[in-house]
Order: structure tokens, then sequence, then C-alpha cells
């Protein structure tokens, strides 16, 4: 089996064009996270976060809040710690790969978190919804 391995260009290593494209690729797709990022929280300061079930308990909503503001920081900061170790210094590398096990662990909680609520009938996957989107009660 090959294990990959990062190539630290500043070596002299001269890396194949595919392997370049890809990582323009994965640059890009970073950007364009950081851009939707941007755009939602502009969204959520304009027409404000969701409000939360007062049928869920205070630790379940605290633990949503801080969920979600961890979320959106690691959705900021891997594409700025990326950027960072593309253009200005490899050190930023292993806070980029951290940020990447972080957010992995917290979309993993998200998710965990979504399910047992939509499987105790609190109709979150609703909620998740746009308004014009998500069916209405008759």
């Amino acid at each position: 089996m090959i294990q990959r391995t990062h190539v630290d260009h500043a070596q002299g290593l001269n890396p194949q064009p595919f392997d370049l494209l890809l990582h323009q690729i994965h640059a890009l797709c970073g950007w364009t996270i950081l851009g939707l990022v941007g755009i939602r929280i502009l969204l959520r300061c304009f027409w404000g976060a969701p409000v939360l079930l007062e049928t869920m308990p205070l630790w379940q909503r605290k633990a949503a809040t801080i969920n979600h503001a961890f979320l959106y920081g690691v959705l900021i900061a891997l594409p700025a710690t990326g950027t960072a170790a593309m253009y200005v210094t490899q050190a930023a590398v292993p806070f980029h790969r951290a940020l990447v096990y972080f957010g992995v662990a917290l979309v993993a909680i998200h998710v965990a978190a979504a399910v047992a609520h939509g499987v105790a009938g609190a109709g979150i996957f609703r909620r998740m919804l746009p308004n014009w989107l998500a069916p209405r009660d008759v």
C-alpha cells in the first residue's frame, strides 16, 4: 500500500501536475465554503438564528449553541489555516489537520443530536428546512 505524504515544496520536491490540480481544487473548495459560511453568518445576523425548542432541556440548548459556534469557527479557521499553509508557512499544516479532526467530531455530534431529536419526534428535520420548503401541519 502506498502512503501519501505531504509534499514540502520548500525542500525542492517537484509535485506532479495532477497533484497540483487536486491541491488547487481543494483550496477552491475551502474558499467557497468560507464564502458560504460568510453568507450564512450574514443571514443569521439579519434574520436571527432559529429558536431552540423550549421543550429541550437547558443543557441541550446550551450544547447546541456551543456546537454551532464551534462549527462556524472551524469552518472559518479551516480555509484560513489552509491558505496560510499554502502561501505563508508550512507551520500551519498541523493546525489545519487538527481542525479537520475537530470539525469531523463536531459534525458527528451535530448529526447524532439531529437524529436523536428526529427519532424523538421533535420535528427537528422540518425545522432545518427553509420556511418556503418545509411541509406544513394541517
